[in-house]
């Protein structure tokens, strides 16, 4: 359920909700009922979901069910908005008032502890015993990447992908170092977390992304003073070394070089790495491209159906004949690691390369410009300008068929 409700006051999405029985006393309502701020109703959708939760957090906190950071941040919030515990004296000078205030803060306490007294609303017992101390705080819990996480999700509100990125990092953070408490997480954890990555086969953009994720959530735990201020980001410039080919190593393989990668990806007893070689350079495809593209062969003319990457739109590119009647091997590893065992395969390439390559070879058959930009994925008005023909990404399968035919003649 999405709590939404539109008024005839305003334009915006409402949120209403009813508060649970059992917390209606403490929370001092019984309805909850606030503007989202937007008439845009996926984005009060988006909202509501946020406001949900925090209610819930609250909820579980009144009910004793919160998690130690959740009852923490109620401590907090709750101690905010208190002044200091005096008792009142009458007539009584400063030290009777202390002793006063002494002996009632204690009767106070002890009839809570009893059962004898409730709570105030908002309170938890680790605020209101340091309320009745004269505190203004309460000891941090251990606060774990997992607790600082649904804060980070909640503060920062991420993109679907983002979010999934950082909670499947923090995982495998938390498996790494077992769930070691942020307080006791360390420079060398930190570094064993990116050498884990890097013998993984993780490209190193890749290493340089996980990281800023638990570098962005441990900064949000310092900033909520989850953490002690005192307390070093172990994550800040970690330094990550990045193995791309430079720029001018990533020219094209030479022709024969390719023939003979070809030739061997091919043999009997081809592997995925091999696999993976094979369709790089049959189709110039990106290597995330390739990784994730579906072989369609019972179309008329079989093709790839190649999911869209970076700025590129989906489409679709024909299969070559080197590969039609091949058996197409099923990637069981991450694209990371094909990349990796392609480098090591064939020194000195590296399969962004065939890319270059592919382009190459079809400018040596006269392929036309358009159907060659096309099928790469790249955009027709930024390489050709407002001349290139309208319409969309996808090609004439039948007219674009010779043409991929045509390539890699003579292997």
């Amino acid at each position: 359920m999405d709590y939404l409700r539109k008024t005839t006051k305003s334009v915006n999405w409402y949120y209403r909700r009813r508060v649970p029985q059992d917390v209606q006393q403490d929370f001092g309502k019984v309805w909850v009922e606030e503007s989202l701020g937007t008439s845009d109703k996926r984005e009060a959708k988006k909202r509501a979901v946020i406001l949900s939760a925090r209610l819930e957090e609250t909820w579980d906190t009144m009910r004793g069910q919160g998690s130690p950071l959740q009852r923490w941040q109620s401590g907090i919030s709750w101690l905010a908005e208190q002044g200091t515990f005096r008792a009142v004296v009458p007539g009584g000078d400063e030290e009777d008032a202390d002793t006063i205030t002494t002996l009632v803060a204690s009767e106070m306490f002890e009839e809570m502890e009893q059962g004898k007294a409730s709570l105030p609303p908002g309170a938890t017992k680790e605020a209101f015993s340091a309320w009745l101390r004269g505190e203004d705080r309460i000891s941090t819990p251990d606060v774990t990447f997992t607790d600082a996480l649904k804060l980070w999700v909640r503060e920062r509100r991420p993109t679907s992908q983002a979010e999934r990125g950082a909670r499947r990092v923090v995982k495998q953070f938390d498996v790494l170092t077992g769930g070691t408490p942020l307080a006791r997480v360390t420079r060398l954890q930190a570094r064993k977390y990116r050498d884990a990555l890097v013998s993984s086969g993780t490209a190193p953009g890749s290493i340089q992304t996980y990281i800023s994720y638990l570098r962005s959530v441990f900064n949000m735990a310092i900033k909520e003073e989850m953490l002690d201020d005192k307390k070093a980001n172990p994550f800040v410039e970690l330094l990550v070394e990045r193995d791309k080919a430079e720029v001018e190593d990533r020219a094209p393989i030479p022709r024969t070089a390719c023939l003979e990668v070809l030739q061997q990806a091919l043999a009997d007893g081809y592997d995925q790495a091999d696999w993976f070689a094979a369709v790089l350079l049959t189709t110039g495809m990106r290597p995330i491209e390739a990784y994730k593209a579906k072989m369609v062969v019972d179309a008329p003319v079989p093709y790839w159906d190649v999911p869209r990457a970076k700025k590129s739109p989906p489409r679709h590119v024909p299969i070559h004949p080197m590969l039609i009647g091949k058996k197409p091997v099923p990637f069981t590893v991450r694209a990371e690691q094909l990349r990796r065992a392609f480098i090591e395969r064939y020194k000195p390439y590296t399969g962004y390369q065939c890319r270059h390559s592919w382009k190459d070879e079809a400018v040596k058959i006269n392929m036309p410009m358009e159907l060659r930009l096309r099928l790469m994925g790249h955009s027709l008005k930024r390489a050709i300008g407002v001349n290139s023909t309208y319409g969309g990404a996808m090609v004439d399968l039948e007219q674009a068929k010779p043409w991929v035919d045509a390539m890699w003649k003579g292997s």
